[in-house]
């Protein structure tokens, strides 16, 4: 028997070697940006503006933001949580950090993607249980390591901008009217809530058909 491991680095080291060439130029980050809930907000509507996004809207796997304005979102975003590091405020410190997490995830989504038909194995579903529904070509077992990985860490990423936006709504009441409720950013709907059922039942049909055991770390 075979060990395949996917060790799931940092995703926001894999955006200057994965992102196209023809990405966008990154706006500078700011100095300027006021550390509060309005300036925070206001400097998301600003490059929603200046990038063509719509932070509020993004949704997997229906309306992923442009792959080429993660890599300009996310040197703000990391720029801007650079500074708050300085500012003892546990809700915008968790504001700026589910920002990153939808990067983190729809970068992982789409790297998912790129790597093609020969990672996806297809299932029946019935529920949350999953099915192989044909045989998988064993010469695959890498690609399919690989893309089971990026899945994995979509759904991880996706996870953790609930928990942190939640986090955020829950300790400030004025915040909890902007995004909570009826107004919650629609990528609290992604569609990644299967994904830990997939990601097991892949595995078990590797090691059945193949000999080979991924492991996701």
């Amino acid at each position: 028997m075979k060990k395949i491991f996917v060790i799931i680095i940092l995703l926001l080291l894999l955006i200057a070697c994965n992102t196209p060439k023809t990405a966008l130029k990154p706006t500078e980050p700011e100095n300027t940006t006021e550390l509060s809930k309005t300036g925070i907000l206001a400097l998301f509507s600003k490059l929603d503006s200046e990038l063509n996004t719509s932070w509020r809207e993004e949704e997997i796997p229906t309306n992923m933001i442009n792959i080429k304005a993660i890599e300009p979102w996310t040197a703000n975003m990391v720029f801007l949580k650079d500074r708050l590091a300085t500012k003892n405020d546990s809700v915008l410190q968790n504001l700026v950090d589910a920002r990153i997490d939808m990067l983190k995830s729809q970068l992982s989504y789409y790297l998912m993607l790129e790597v093609g038909e020969k990672g996806i194995i297809n299932m029946t579903q019935l529920d949350k249980k999953f099915t192989p529904a044909q045989e998988i070509d064993c010469k695959n077992a890498k690609i399919i390591a690989k893309s089971l990985g990026l899945f994995d860490a979509s759904h991880k990423a996706w996870k953790n901008f609930s928990m942190h936006l939640d986090e955020a709504l829950q300790n400030d009441l004025d915040l909890r009217k902007q995004l909570g409720d009826s107004n919650r950013p629609k990528f609290y709907n992604s569609l990644l809530d299967n994904v830990p059922e997939y990601t097991a039942a892949a595995q078990k049909t590797v090691y059945n058909q193949c000999e080979i055991e991924i492991v996701i770390q």
